[in-house]
């Protein structure tokens, strides 16, 4: 190679750099050590002057040592440049270069490009709290750093708090979490809406990958992960904010049939308070399948209920004569209430499925928890008597009481080896709404009688432990029925 060659070749060099996009340029700068380059070049360059110019000179020589002159020169600049090129595609980043990170990551948000990005954050998925400064971590999880990839379907942000050690290098992880779950839920490409939907009917077109599911099972329905970054709590916050902003009151007091289909694409698939109520049950559904101990923040969902009510308004002419098919569910308000008191149900069912009444009372908080939430949010609907029909009002508190005397009674002459157990968990339950019954309130007491006169006495289980349900409630003996 002439010495012309290699000048036109460093040439054309120059000019693509030069052609290169910033963030492609602060990309190669990050990794390629541009000096060294450089020296090699100016060997290589030289050997190539020295060779031609003993030549010019008429210096005698071997042919071979010309020849391999010229192709050591051509060598060095081979492994100069398959060098660069592997440092660069390693995308290793150093302890030291934290500070040009910082400036190729605002030049990826300045000029919307993030495909290099992505490649150097999976290369370092497991390094960067080691090589990153806590600014430019913070940086990294800011929201429209958040947005900027999710929008470009990366959720590389979701799969960098699935370690460990990056949320310990947050003095306040909880800050990033809550960044992190306030653009992902409500996003309509994002695996944490996919996953709160997808047991659900009211989207037919999701598709749920195998990547995605392995992001939301590593971090939102790993009960440790759920519990340590408390990420019930922007989730739930999320949504308050939505409801007390006022911009859903009217629309979610009105018959929707939209909100309630469960073929097509129903309205409630993109409604930021049933996002969020599914992704908080899942996360407890979670944690009772895996038998998890800790504070989960079941009350989480009895807030959310006590929110919706609060927004909500009973209106007959909305509520009483609700056209064909919402009738169930008169309003989105309605649907949502409905919704919760449903999952407490299933959660319920799950915890005393699980339960071994013959060996253990509950140990777990979160069996504590689920009991009293469910008897909370049942007596909030009883006590908020304009949000919603009281027939809607009553058919909860029944449900309520129905689940106790079906599964938390027996007979203790023929259970004497579960029934102290039994006992135990029935107190969950009942408990709490012995606490919150005050004689002083009439209204909520006499709603409570109604309900439990309203049981259906058909049933074997309302008719054999009714009246015990009654006496520990402190509630007056069932009516005769009329003739």
């Amino acid at each position: 190679m002439p010495i012309g060659s290699l000048m036109t070749l460093v040439g054309i060099t120059i000019a693509l750099v030069a052609l290169a996009k910033p963030v492609q340029r602060q990309s190669i700068a990050m990794f390629v050590p541009v000096k060294r380059i450089l020296a090699v070049v100016v060997c290589s360059a030289a050997i190539f002057l020295a060779v031609d110019g003993l030549e010019a000179a008429g210096v005698k020589c071997c042919p071979v040592v010309w020849f391999t002159a010229r192709t050591v020169a051509v060598l060095m600049l081979i492994a100069g440049g398959v060098w660069g090129y592997t440092l660069w595609r390693k995308a290793e980043l150093r302890p030291d270069g934290s500070s040009q990170f910082r400036k190729f990551l605002l030049s990826c948000l300045h000029d919307d490009t993030f495909d290099e990005l992505i490649r150097i954050l999976e290369a370092n998925a497991g390094r960067l709290p080691d090589v990153l400064d806590k600014d430019t971590l913070n940086l990294l999880f800011e929201r429209r750093s958040i947005r900027a990839l999710l929008l470009a379907r990366s959720w590389i942000h979701l799969d960098l708090l699935s370690n460990p050690d990056l949320l310990e290098a947050f003095p306040r992880h909880f800050t990033i979490v809550d960044r992190l779950a306030r653009e992902y839920l409500p996003a309509d490409e994002s695996p944490l809406r996919t996953a709160a939907l997808w047991h659900e009917s009211g989207d037919e077109t999701l598709g749920y990958s195998a990547e995605e599911h392995a992001l939301i099972e590593k971090t939102f329905l790993d009960p440790d992960w759920y519990r340590d970054c408390r990420i019930g709590y922007p989730v739930l916050m999320g949504a308050i904010e939505a409801l007390t902003s006022g911009r859903l009151d009217t629309a979610y007091n009105r018959n929707d049939l939209l909100y309630i289909a469960n073929q097509g694409i129903s309205s409630r698939s993109r409604c930021p308070i049933f996002l969020a109520e599914k992704t908080i049950g899942n996360g407890l559904m979670k944690a009772i399948e895996l038998q998890r101990d800790g504070d989960f923040y079941a009350t989480d969902l009895s807030d959310l209920l006590r929110s919706i009510a609060e927004r909500s308004r009973y209106d007959p002419m909305v509520w009483d004569h609700a056209p064909w098919g919402c009738s169930e569910f008169p309003t989105p308000f309605a649907y949502l209430m409905s919704t919760i008191c449903l999952d407490l149900y299933f959660l319920s069912d799950e915890m005393l499925r699980r339960a071994d009444f013959r060996r253990n009372k509950p140990t777990l908080l979160i069996s504590m928890d689920i009991g009293r939430t469910w008897a909370m949010s049942v007596w909030d609907l009883a006590s908020e008597s304009q949000c919603a029909s009281k027939m809607f009002r009553l058919g909860k508190m029944r449900a309520f009481l129905e689940f106790v005397l079906e599964h938390l009674y027996c007979d203790d002459a023929k259970d004497a080896g579960r029934s102290e157990s039994v006992a135990a968990w029935r107190e969950l339950y009942l408990a709490p709404l012995k606490d919150l019954i005050s004689p002083s309130d009439t209204e909520c007491f006499e709603f409570l009688v109604e309900a439990a006169n309203g049981l259906d006495i058909c049933k074997e289980y309302v008719f054999r432990w009714g009246k015990r349900l009654r006496e520990e409630l402190e509630l007056p003996p069932r009516p005769a029925p009329r003739n």
